[in-house]
């Protein structure tokens, strides 16, 4: 894109940033990132001089050339006798000859400074980008910063997560519900439920940073419910189940599935069949029908209570509802 006399904007960078972070930790999959870094600048038409719209626009059509291209090479790769894996091996190479000019170029962000351990070859190639974007004197804004964090929190590398989401913030760039949701998603991707339910209480706080009241999106309540499933802690799954209706968040089957099963985890409690039926109302009043995990959940807990009429009534029910 440089050589065509383009200078890169944010859009270009944020869009690269949340390309990179699809890689995996793979060979092929790095050689594919750098594929794509490679195919940016052909796939544009130097007759051309986009406005930031159309610059955008025009690296989202490159980004899909560039990883379509290649995944027409992974298709046809079952048939060349090897040769797409010799070819992987070159693109791996071509990708840390060009880290490394990248890290000359462009040295690693300075929040990065503080933070102990190897960074995961998942993460790599994002931050090369975003250490590209310093050195192109782009200024990062909420979105690449979000889209940093996110891939911090694929990786569930919470301290990055939290190095990156502290440099926002001393940017002058107040956090958002997206910011905080990744946040959380990486404390529960690293299994830190304590550190997910500290940031959860911090981005409600209407002292925070900013003086602002973030409320917490379907996607917070989900990382949050899953860790703490996960955790082992039924009840609180259920807590949050109940704060999400209270605040008229909506909840997603996803949500359904979690706060049924922490019910089928309190079956010895004289109300537990009681709150999971309601829970079952409440989740066809909202438009889902049960999934084969959540009947399975139900059936147990019903079952140890001596209520088969209203397993088969569910049962039932979910045959109507297919």
């Amino acid at each position: 894109m440089r050589e065509l006399g383009l200078r890169p904007s944010a859009h270009c960078f944020t869009t690269l940033l949340a390309e990179a972070s699809k890689a995996g930790p793979s060979a092929r999959n790095a050689a594919a990132t750098s594929c794509l870094l490679r195919q940016l600048a052909s796939s544009l038409d130097d007759a051309v001089e986009p406005s930031l719209l159309d610059e955008a626009a025009a690296m989202q059509r490159a980004v899909a050339a560039a990883r379509g291209s290649w995944l027409g090479d992974d298709a046809a790769g079952a048939d060349d006798g090897g040769e797409a894996a010799a070819e992987a091996e070159e693109e791996a190479a071509a990708w840390e000859e060009a880290a490394a000019r990248w890290e000359e170029q462009a040295p690693p962000p300075a929040f990065l400074q503080h933070v102990v351990g190897e960074m995961s070859p998942q993460l790599q190639p994002v931050f090369d980008v975003f250490a590209q974007m310093n050195a192109s004197a782009i200024v990062p804004d909420r979105a690449a910063f979000n889209a940093l964090i996110n891939a911090c929190a694929v990786a569930a590398d919470v301290a990055r997560a939290e190095a990156a989401f502290g440099a926002m913030i001393e940017a002058g760039i107040a956090p958002d519900e997206i910011s905080y949701s990744s946040l959380i998603k990486a404390c529960a991707a690293a299994g830190d439920a304590p550190g997910a339910e500290r940031v959860f209480g911090e981005m409600q706080q209407r002292d925070n940073h900013f003086v602002k009241y973030t409320a917490p999106d379907s996607r917070s309540f989900h990382h949050l419910m899953t860790v703490q499933m996960e955790r082992g802690d039924a009840g609180r799954v259920l807590e949050l189940a109940a704060e999400m209706r209270a605040r008229g968040v909506a909840r997603t089957e996803g949500h359904y599935e979690l706060a049924l099963r922490a019910a089928a985890w309190h079956a010895e409690l004289p109300n537990a069949v009681s709150r999971a039926i309601a829970l079952y109302d409440e989740m066809r009043a909202d438009g889902y029908r049960l999934t084969t995990a959540m009947l399975l959940d139900l059936d147990k807990l019903l079952s140890r209570h001596g209520r088969g009429d209203l397993a088969r009534r569910l049962r039932r029910e979910r045959v109507w509802q297919a």
